[in-house]
């Protein structure tokens, strides 16, 4: 539903790319108020700095609610008092809340003296705060500074051998700050304030095996999540591994500062790699993380007795991510060192996830024989082991490489097969059976169908908030449509499409929608609008880096001068 103004609070990079855009999408017409230690960086961000409090009667007033907050039997200091410790942090809104959160146990004045000698406010009211929690107190904090992010309570549980009722008087202090967020419904998280990390890091730094159980902690639940992701491909799944980001990189870049790995160390990292290069690929950057692959690989060589596994999983990882950035020739070594490693070990499972991505490179890379022999081979894998999800996602495969070989009877057999097989699989995989079963429709003649079948594929992106595969659906449907006269229609299509690739910043996928768009324009006899249009999708394709679609583009405006006897300009 449209809104007027939605306020967010403590927002970040993971904020921007994996939460507002959808959310924008949602609302069209709602502004935004987001309050977070930088900048978002998206087109028509306004930045304002939030300076401290200049008004002591506004920080005495701060002081009183927050000591309020946390004892509800705390009677209100006198004005001056206030005033004064407000004016003694600078009227530093967070230092000040900090500091209100000690009157459970000390007097104004007793507090005052405390924060009058020492370094900046925000250390100085740190450290009055510190002086009066107990030594079990102060070892889970310095123990929860390794979170770079937010973490569950049975996150805090494990790492820092917190009980409840420690985390619950941290809470209560203002050390600790307890959120729920907008990307995870249900999930209650906790979170040190980066000011209040940083201070700690410096004032009580972590002991070197504490990383050591995040590690673990981390490790168990990428597991966990990677099974889910092999057997649903669900949002919710990515979107609850996005909110360990931050911290499961500074775990891997940390575990890597050792100069020489363990073997149980390797078994932590292949894990956190894994899922690191997922959510990569889900959305963000790939090829960061190829350099931590190759040191991770390398340590792998130097340890004498690593779990060969180990060495299965990172070079299937990699081969994802080298798969994932178009470099299909690398990708493929990995992957078949993947394959020959999990079949000397006598792994079937792990033989069939590597000839199923061997099989998808070959398809991307043309080779589409040796696709289908590859993507069977996973298919025979998968029925083996019995993993039916990934068996119905190999036959929506082998019908996807079907089709480019002409056998349309095959194609049809196994989407066929496939929805029977993904019949309460994740939506991801019923979206994609569906895309591909009105591609063979459509080659098929049968366009009445395959429109029916993309109407399908697209309500089930639009249910599950997948507003990318959207746009692309939006672009075959419009296609469709366009081949059959419903020029009015594609061209609505069309232009949603657009709206979309130009929200995510996807350029090259713009510059193709508006060519698209362009045409049908053109069709329609609109030959001003469609030249603006050719003029956008010009420019889209150049900010993209897509110099074939930049031409076809440019040839298309030339065709529209000579349509209009401007020679010349042609």
């Amino acid at each position: 539903t449209p809104a007027t103004l939605l306020v967010v609070d403590h927002a970040g990079e993971a904020f921007a790319t994996d939460v507002l855009r959808d959310v924008v999408r949602r609302a069209p017409g709602s502004r935004w108020l987001v309050g977070g230690p930088e900048r978002l960086g998206v087109v028509a961000e306004v930045g304002y700095v939030v300076e401290a409090l200049g008004d002591h009667d506004t920080g005495a007033r701060l002081f009183d609610q927050a000591a309020a907050a946390v004892d509800p039997s705390y009677d209100t200091c006198t004005g001056s008092e206030a005033q004064a410790i407000a004016a003694e942090l600078n009227g530093n809104p967070l230092a000040i809340e900090i500091a209100a959160a000690c009157m459970t146990a000390l007097r104004p004045l007793a507090l005052f003296d405390r924060l009058a000698a020492g370094r900046g406010p925000a250390l100085r009211v740190l450290e009055v705060a510190l002086s009066m929690r107990s030594a079990a107190e102060i070892a889970v904090l310095s123990s929860l500074v390794v979170f770079q992010g937010a973490f569950t309570e049975a996150a805090a549980v494990h790492v820092s051998h917190a009980t409840p009722e420690v985390l619950r008087r941290l809470h209560l202090s203002g050390l600790v700050q307890a959120f729920q967020p907008l990307d995870a419904p249900g999930v209650l998280l906790s979170r040190l304030h980066p000011r209040v990390r940083d201070a700690l890091s410096e004032l009580s730094p972590p002991e070197p095996d504490v990383y050591l159980r995040l590690a673990e902690w981390l490790t168990a639940r990428f597991d966990e999540w990677g099974e889910l992701l092999w057997t649903q491909r669900a949002e919710s799944v990515y979107a609850r591994m996005a909110l360990e980001r931050e911290t499961l990189m500074a775990a891997i870049a940390h575990m890597q500062e050792r100069p020489r790995l363990a073997a149980a160390e390797l078994n932590l990292l292949a894990p956190l790699l894994e899922g690191a290069v997922r959510l990569a690929i889900w959305r963000g950057s790939v090829g960061p993380l190829l350099d931590p692959l190759e040191r991770a690989l390398q340590a792998v060589g130097m340890c004498l007795d690593a779990d060969p596994i180990v060495a299965v999983r990172l070079f299937r990882t990699r081969g994802m991510a080298r798969e994932h950035l178009g470099e299909f020739e690398a990708a493929l070594a990995d992957l078949e060192r993947a394959e020959s490693l999990s079949e000397r070990w006598a792994q079937p499972a792990e033989v069939a996830r590597a000839r199923f991505h061997v099989g998808r490179v070959q398809h991307a890379a043309s080779r589409y024989d040796l696709a289908l022999t590859e993507l069977r081979g996973a298919l025979d894998g998968f029925e083996e082991v019995g993993l039916a999800f990934q068996s119905a996602e190999a036959r929506a495969e082998l019908a996807r490489t079907a089709l480019m070989v002409g056998d349309l009877a095959q194609a049809a057999v196994e989407i066929d097969t496939a929805e029977r097989d993904a019949e309460s699989a994740a939506p991801w995989l019923i979206g994609t059976i569906e895309e591909i079963r009105a591609l063979v429709l459509r080659r098929s003649g049968e366009h009445d169908a395959a429109r029916q079948a993309y109407d399908a594929a697209l309500a089930v992106w639009t249910r599950i908030g997948r507003c990318d595969q959207a746009a692309l659906t939006r672009l075959q449907l419009a296609l469709l449509l366009q081949g059959l006269g419903s020029l009015e229609l594609a061209a609505e299509l069309l232009t949603e499409a657009e709206g979309v690739a130009r929200r995510w910043g996807d350029s090259p996928r713009r510059g193709v929608v508006l060519t698209q768009l362009g045409l049908a324009q053109m069709e329609q006899g609109e030959r001003d609008q469609a030249h603006r249009t050719f003029i956008q999708a010009v420019s889209a394709c150049r900010a993209g880096g897509d110099r074939a679609g930049q031409g076809a583009a440019k040839g298309f405006m030339g065709l529209l001068h000579h349509l209009a006897g401007r020679l010349d300009e042609a």
